[in-house]
């Protein structure tokens, strides 16, 4: 009798662990249009707190495909995107929650739904880095969709090698086989900036560079040094024949004005960028 009852005990202990500890669903909430942009923020933060302390076990949904944390988080993410896409209000509720926000984890998701939302204020460099990590992938694919929806040509690049990357999941049923997430929104980012891409099997990529650095020229030139010498840094990392003579066009448009020391020193980076 003891031994069953060990055993029953057992059993339902695996069994509450293994429950997914949100209810997807609910996230519908971000298109209620019943309630205020600022309610429905509210509520979603409410939901990503409840996942962030108490992360969903790993399991199988209804189609077959893995359910689990990052996938959930990611889901959460882009429910709040959208809402503040919708509203400014929504936009300032999660400005100041980051500002206040301890847990890192928290403060990463803020930051990608504020950037999903179109909110060009996000520090770019922080999204680069989470698009680099070697994990979470379902994030990691809404990371790429926001540095897509920020539309700064100096992340090119970026997403030039987000195209190769390496990350996969389970597309549904294990013998459907795998999907690369960063790979599609990667892609998607580059063809919304009018770049082409072309797709062979396997979810491979190619791009077409001399496209890629006409993209940045414009912004090469435009006359603001910061914003130069990113696009010097971006045009070089692209490499290729259209690139060398961009790089060029630039030192020989500005290898007379000797006087700007500013000037001078990304004339200088931009035939460093040729050796």
């Amino acid at each position: 009798m003891k031994r069953f009852i060990y055993v029953f005990i057992s059993v339902f202990i695996v069994s509450i662990s293994s429950l997914p500890a949100i209810d997807l669903s609910r996230l519908s909430i971000y298109e209620d249009k019943s309630k205020s942009p600022s309610k429905r923020i509210a509520i979603i933060y409410g939901i990503l707190l409840e996942e962030v302390y108490h992360p969903t076990s790993e399991h199988r949904g209804w189609g077959g495909g893995i359910i689990n944390h990052d996938y959930t988080m990611a889901q959460i993410i882009g429910a709040m995107g959208c809402v503040v896409r919708e509203s400014a209000d929504a936009k300032v509720i999660l400005q100041k929650k980051i500002s206040t926000e301890e847990n890192t984890e928290l403060k990463e998701a803020i930051t990608v739904a504020m950037a999903l939302g179109g909110d060009k204020s996000v520090n770019i460099d922080e999204l680069l880095c989470l698009l680099k990590r070697n994990n979470n992938n379902f994030r990691r694919e809404k990371v790429a969709y926001a540095i897509s929806e920020i539309g700064s040509v100096i992340i090119i690049p970026d997403l030039i090698d987000a195209l190769h990357d390496n990350g996969s999941e389970l597309s549904c049923l294990e013998d459907s086989g795998k999907r690369f997430p960063v790979r599609g929104a990667a892609a998607y980012g580059l063809k919304k900036m009018n770049i082409p891409i072309k797709k062979s099997n396997n979810m491979s990529f190619e791009v077409d560079k001399d496209s890629a650095v006409k993209a940045i020229e414009p912004a090469l030139f435009n006359g603001d040094e910061k914003l130069s010498s990113q696009s010097i840094k971006s045009i070089k990392r692209i490499g290729g024949t259209y690139a060398q003579k961009v790089l060029e066009k630039y030192i020989t448009a500005h290898a007379t004005n000797s006087t700007n020391s500013t000037k001078k020193a990304l004339v200088d980076e931009a035939k460093n960028s040729l050796s």
